[in-house]
């Protein structure tokens, strides 16, 4: 009976010690002490091992996007991509179905993981309380309706997409997509469902622009507007 306490007791720790932040028990027994020191820093040192290997996957994650390459942070950066690749690849602006299909399934992936993910005014990022009901559908079928209307200028800024130029032929369009016209700002934009505005004060589109960042003008003839000038 005693050998049985004298073997309990001897695991007994007697004392902590802290050095460089990390936690050591000794133990009566050397033996104890060494196999819980060797046991600490082993565990102390697999988290590197396991961080080194979750970082080489994540930058093996981001080469395997070949068009979202710039790996957006938030939804809208998500978006504003999107809005310039379809650009780029749609068949009906001289792209290829199999390029804008990829640039649909790598969107299809990047969407659920940044729906609710936002910048705020000062580039922090958060994740918004409340999850959003939007499908990666329909940010897609938007674009996509909005590039076969003729000579108007498709603008991302922020949360909102802006659509100025020749807009009165295609109002009617417009408005079947839920956008709304702006008199002050002479033009039509489309806000998220579940958009609130916390500001009485009217900002202009340059402000808004500076604040929340632009995807760029980009109108349906292809054509990039920079400066009131346009290139190709």
């Amino acid at each position: 009976m005693s050998s049985g306490i004298n073997r309990l007791s001897r695991h007994k720790e007697i004392s902590k010690v802290r050095p460089a932040g990390r936690t050591f028990t000794l133990f009566h027994d050397p033996i104890d002490t060494a196999a819980h020191l060797l046991g600490v820093v082993t565990k102390a040192r697999k988290p590197r091992g396991l961080r080194r290997q979750s970082n080489y996957s994540q930058q093996e994650g981001d080469q395997m996007n070949k068009y979202f390459t710039l790996a957006p942070e938030t939804l809208e950066e998500l978006k504003a991509m999107y809005r310039k690749l379809a650009m780029l690849h749609h068949p009906d602006r001289g792209g290829s179905e199999e390029a804008m299909k990829a640039v649909n399934n790598e969107y299809d992936v990047l969407f659920p993981k940044l729906r609710d993910v936002h910048r705020t005014r000062e580039g922090k990022t958060y994740t918004a309380r409340q999850a959003s009901t939007e499908t990666a559908d329909q940010f897609k079928d938007l674009i996509d309706k909005l590039m076969k209307m003729d000579n108007i200028t498709i603008e991302v800024i922020g949360c909102f997409v802006w659509v100025t130029g020749d807009t009165w032929p295609n109002r009617g369009q417009l408005k079947a997509l839920k956008f709304q016209w702006h008199s002050k700002k002479i033009a039509w934009y489309l806000a998220p469902e579940d958009y609130r505005k916390r500001s009485r004060r009217e900002y202009g589109l340059d402000e808004i622009r500076s604040m929340y960042g632009s995807s760029g003008a980009v109108n349906s003839r292809g054509m990039v507007k920079i400066d009131g000038a346009e290139s190709a």
